[in-house]
């Protein structure tokens, strides 16, 4: 037995495969103290480069003390360096699955142990929803479980992909739900976004739809995103490439960032007219806005638009650079 099977202490049903790849991990010295206690890791070195297994990980935070079932959900992974945790789970079918809890959603990973021993060979620095959906963007990352990518394939005649893709929502979110007391929220987006033109209409149309939504789509196809059969592949990850960045509550979309160095439709922002978007412009289409000022010589408004909110950020020579579509202000 690992040492780290040693150091859970715990009756969950560890998939063999699971234990098996931890014996290796050891085997070859990838395992050592941490200040949270004893780690394992597929790659060597002290420095995180993706999935770090531990004993140590918490689920507070998560769940209140009396919302979690026993022996359901057993944490063994940080997966992400915003904290975020790998766990495995005992499902209504009684069948363990990988899941993951990262940037206030939860997901499966993966549904047997080869599949999640092949996700970590992949070499993503992060497990979370806007890192997987993609290839991993660091290159040093995918060198690092060289070796540990190899030992998968060889031991269970499996390839390892180039990238994974996980569902929106899924069995554990739904669970995840319940034990919180929560549906998915049934959010609208900002009742009057149909009178904003351009594509600040169609922006502010995501806002509160799930990830995945038609609206996202739309938003999606209109900026030139790569669609197959009809769907955004890796849904809002698959929109960083042209400059906009999402951040989900349960599933839907409560913020849009579109950082404009890199947005492909600047001119086209407020109509199709090839009109750019100055704080004077932003004042004649909406108004006097709800909040404004200035930080690190930059200037920037906020204007609320039906239930949500539109903050421009904008260079001193009225130049933007920066729109955040939110459903709630910070």
């Amino acid at each position: 037995m690992s040492k780290l099977a040693r150091e859970l202490e715990t009756d969950f049903p560890v998939p063999s495969e699971l234990e098996a790849a931890w014996t290796w991990m050891e085997e070859q010295g990838y395992g050592g103290d941490a200040p949270i206690g004893y780690c394992l890791t597929p790659y060597p070195g002290a420095y995180q480069l993706g999935v770090v297994f531990s004993a140590e990980e918490r689920l507070e935070g998560w769940f209140e003390d009396n919302q979690l079932p026993a022996g359901r959900l057993l944490p063994i992974a940080e997966i992400s360096g915003s904290g975020g945790i790998g766990a495995l789970w005992l499902d209504d079918a009684g069948e363990v699955r990988f899941v993951g809890l990262a940037d206030g959603t939860a997901f499966i990973l993966a549904d047997n142990a080869i599949d999640m021993l092949r996700l970590c060979a992949i070499g993503y620095d992060d497990l979370g929803p806007y890192n997987l959906g993609l290839p991993p963007d660091r290159p040093e990352c995918v060198e690092a479980v060289a070796d540990f990518r190899a030992w998968v394939e060889q031991t269970y005649n499996v390839q390892v992909p180039s990238e994974w893709d996980i569902e929106e929502e899924d069995e554990f979110t739904d669970w995840v739900n319940r034990l919180s007391g929560e549906d998915v929220p049934e959010q609208a987006g900002p009742t009057d976004a149909s009178a904003v033109p351009g594509d600040l209409g169609l922006v502010l149309a995501v806002l509160g739809r799930p990830d995945g939504s038609d609206e996202l789509v739309t938003f999606a196809q209109t900026i030139g995103a790569t669609l197959k059969d009809g769907k955004l592949k890796g849904s809002v990850v698959a929109l960083r490439q042209l400059g906009v960045e999402g951040l989900l509550n349960r599933g839907n979309i409560k913020t849009l960032f579109l950082s404009l160095d890199q947005y492909p439709r600047v001119d086209q922002l407020l109509d199709d007219h090839g009109t750019l978007l100055t704080p004077q412009r932003a004042r004649e289409h909406f108004g006097d806005p709800e909040l404004a000022g200035e930080v690190d010589g930059k200037q920037w408004l906020r204007f609320t638009i039906g239930g949500g909110y539109l903050h421009f950020t904008f260079e001193m020579d009225g130049r933007a650079t920066l729109v955040t579509a939110m459903v709630e202000a910070p």
